[in-house]
């Protein structure tokens, strides 16, 4: 059995849980760090997690043979969510779940941007978005576009109708921006992350300062949510 209920899938120092370790730790709802890219193994199998998030990294799905865990971590991510596990991905994560159901990913120009998320109809009764049914900001920073699976729910686009979040399955989540992000997590990311950082970097790092406080609001309000739907918290 796990120390704790949620699983943090992690790919690389600079990304990590974040402004969302605020409501977890608040609530006492522990977490283990799964580190493949250090060394740790990425579970065969689902071990009693609760929740599992599979963050974003500098990789993508299309990196599979050069980064030998990404299928292992595929399938994994598909036989917990087949097993009733809450599955939620960042990024990565969520191009992994995708991937892991019949989508496809394909490399665009990496990209920062502060955009705003509109729920879809499906999205305003879906329990992941329960109290963000008015647009709400999200930051993106993508190497990678991604083709939904046809089974696909879409819950959020953005201006442009593009997809920033997808149901896949019954409890699967595919987030295509950093619900936990900081600027201090930006800065990490553009020191570590080399070939795979945005021209201009800055002006996204600036945003996520100037924009702080409504995108620490709507990320914790999506952690709180999450935390519900897999049960792990109750009111």
């Amino acid at each position: 059995m796990p120390r704790h209920p949620v699983l943090v899938l992690q790919h690389s120092h600079a990304e990590f849980l974040a402004q969302w370790e605020v409501p977890f730790e608040t609530l006492g709802i522990g977490f283990d760090y799964c580190r493949p890219y250090v060394g740790d193994a990425v579970p065969l199998l689902p071990q009693g997690h609760r929740l599992v998030i599979s963050l974003g990294g500098p990789m993508g799905p299309r990196h599979r043979d050069e980064v030998a865990h990404l299928k292992g971590e595929e399938r994994f991510l598909r036989i917990a969510l087949r097993e009733g596990v809450t599955v939620v991905g960042i990024e990565l994560g969520g191009q992994l779940l995708a991937t892991g159901h019949g989508g496809r990913v394909e490399p665009c120009d990496p990209f920062c941007t502060l955009t705003k998320a509109h729920p879809t109809e499906a999205g305003l009764v879906d329990p992941l978005l329960a109290g963000l049914s008015e647009p709400f900001p999200v930051l993106r920073w993508q190497t990678d576009r991604v083709t939904l699976p046809a089974d696909a729910v879409v819950l959020a686009v953005d201006p442009q109708g593009e997809p920033l979040i997808a149901r896949i399955g019954a409890k699967g989540y595919a987030l295509w921006f950093h619900p936990q992000v900081k600027s201090a997590l930006l800065e990490d990311m553009v020191m570590e992350y080399g070939d795979f950082v945005p021209t201009d970097p800055l002006v996204c790092i600036e945003a996520a300062r100037g924009h702080a406080q409504a995108l620490g609001a709507a990320g914790q309000r999506l952690a709180i949510n999450v935390l519900r739907l897999s049960g792990l918290l109750d009111v």
